[in-house]
């Protein structure tokens, strides 16, 4: 993202940064360190048991781990330029200002403080919603378990759920205390427009967390001692849902009449 800010010239010709470094390090530490302390509490999924064992010649970074990271950050980085591009462009006429990686917000600056402030919400919460994406790697986060709704799986790992509920909670000490969005940050006070702007782009990235960037893999499990393939169609989580359920209302009798 920032070699792509370099694009963005002020009126010296000096690039300006759609994020200030502090704010990369806030993302870094403060957002993105608690929810993977609470990744490491997930507990062992359901049908962790019925898989075949892993082969130990992939590695712990498979094909699959590569391309959905990369992916994930694709998607990252274009919505967060997308945010940056419409405030800057769309409200308020393109104008970066003179030297706005260190300036007075006060100046010809405060849109592109305006403009950081909303990059830095919209990159908080993709990273947040992509720590429960993380939950499950082969399977979307809308059916991480299959019959159980996801708003149960979500609060099963209660210290994953409230780091990123606090998480959320955070953006505003970045954006609206004054002092340390100006003078820490290089941020300002955000209008109603571009507040909501983070939470219109939310809607892409619950699309790839329906488990599009995992339409060419497959779910591999054991049962009556073969192998059965289950493909993770990108809307799998979606359509086949009440499918799941009945099936696994069905299992479950068939369990307690054996």
């Amino acid at each position: 993202m920032l070699v792509l800010g370099l694009a963005f010239l002020d009126r010296t010709g000096h690039s300006v940064f759609p994020l200030s470094p502090l704010s990369i390090l806030w993302v870094n530490m403060v957002t993105s360190s608690p929810p993977a302390f609470g990744l490491g509490m997930e507990p062992p999924a359901a049908r962790v048991m019925k898989r075949p064992p892993h082969s130990i010649k992939k590695g712990v970074f498979t094909i699959q781990i590569i391309i959905d990271i990369l992916y994930y950050g694709l998607i990252m980085g274009i919505t967060v330029m997308i945010s940056f591009v419409i405030v800057m462009w769309g409200r308020y006429g393109g104008d970066l200002g003179t030297e706005c990686n260190r300036a007075d917000p006060d100046g010809d600056c405060v849109y592109v403080f305006r403009a950081r402030s909303t990059v830095f919400a919209t990159l908080v919460l993709e990273i947040l919603l992509f720590a429960w994406e993380l939950k499950a790697l082969d399977r979307s986060v809308f059916s991480i378990t299959p019959g159980r709704p996801f708003y149960e799986d979500l609060w099963a790992n209660k210290i994953l759920f409230w780091t990123v509920v606090l998480g959320c909670a955070s953006i505003p000490l970045a954006i609206y205390i004054p002092v340390l969005n100006s003078r820490v940050f290089y941020q300002a006070p955000i209008s109603t427009l571009c507040c909501s702007l983070p939470l219109l782009i939310q809607p892409a990235d619950i699309h790839f967390s329906m488990g599009v960037g995992r339409c060419c893999w497959h779910d591999y499990s054991i049962r009556g001692g073969r192998r059965v393939v289950q493909s993770l169609h990108p809307f799998s989580a979606v359509v086949r849902e009440p499918r799941l359920r009945e099936n696994a209302r069905l299992v479950g009798r068939l369990e307690r009449r054996r």
